[in-house]
């Protein structure tokens, strides 16, 4: 088994995707300007704390951030994901 999720195992998660209002100095560009507008987002806020799987999976959130979403479809949904980047090439 450890073999076989090698990949799973060393995958590095940003600290964002488990706590999106939290410290984000290690992000830059378009993400850190997303997260920045989703920090001062005060329902997006009150939402995270009620359930943090279903917050992910608003389409408000794929809306607004779609750069952020990007990365949280990639580390989430990663079947989905690579499926359709692969079919994509």
């Amino acid at each position: 088994m450890e073999v076989r999720f090698q990949n799973v195992f060393q995958l590095k998660v940003p600290d964002w995707i488990i706590d999106p209002f939290g410290d984000i100095t290690s992000e830059r560009g378009i993400i850190e300007e997303e997260l920045i507008t989703l920090q001062s987002d005060t329902e997006s806020k009150a939402k995270f704390r009620i359930s943090y799987q279903s917050f992910w999976l608003k389409n408000k959130i794929r809306e607004r951030y779609p750069h952020v979403w990007d990365w949280v479809k990639l580390l989430h949904f990663p079947a989905f994901t690579w499926k359709s980047v692969l079919s994509a090439q």
